[in-house]
């Protein structure tokens, strides 16, 4: 699913000592421009631990621990069907949320709105 970006308002503590206040500005600088308001939305979600999207499969963290629990034992090769996101797209899903911590549960794939644009058309 979608990853939340590093931290940068920590970066300057995994800096050496000398390097340390020159990244602390740069990464000032970068997080007050009104133009990274995206970038400061991901640094806030990933300080906060919020939900990249609470409304969909990642914001049910409980639910969806129970769901992957059920295909690991009673499914084979699961395949999970959903929507509703604007643009279609694939992906595996892992026991406990994530490839590093688990094996492979399901497949997910998304489909497009039938009358909606995807993000394609935002994103380039």
């Amino acid at each position: 699913g979608p990853q939340v970006p590093i931290n940068m308002d920590k970066m300057s503590d995994y800096a050496p000592a000398a390097f340390a206040p020159s990244i602390q500005g740069f990464t000032d600088a970068v997080l007050t421009d009104p133009s990274a308001f995206l970038l400061r939305i991901g640094v806030a979600m990933d300080v906060s631990g919020a939900s990249f999207s609470p409304d969909a499969f990642d914001g049910f963290a409980y639910e969806r621990e129970i769901l992957l629990d059920g295909f690991q034992e009673k499914a084979n090769n699961p395949i999970v069907l959903s929507g509703d996101s604007h643009d279609s797209w694939a992906f595996t899903l892992y026991e406990k949320g994530t490839l590093e911590e688990g094996n492979p549960v399901a497949v997910n794939l998304g489909c497009p709105g039938v009358t909606s644009p995807g993000w394609n058309g935002l994103l380039g």
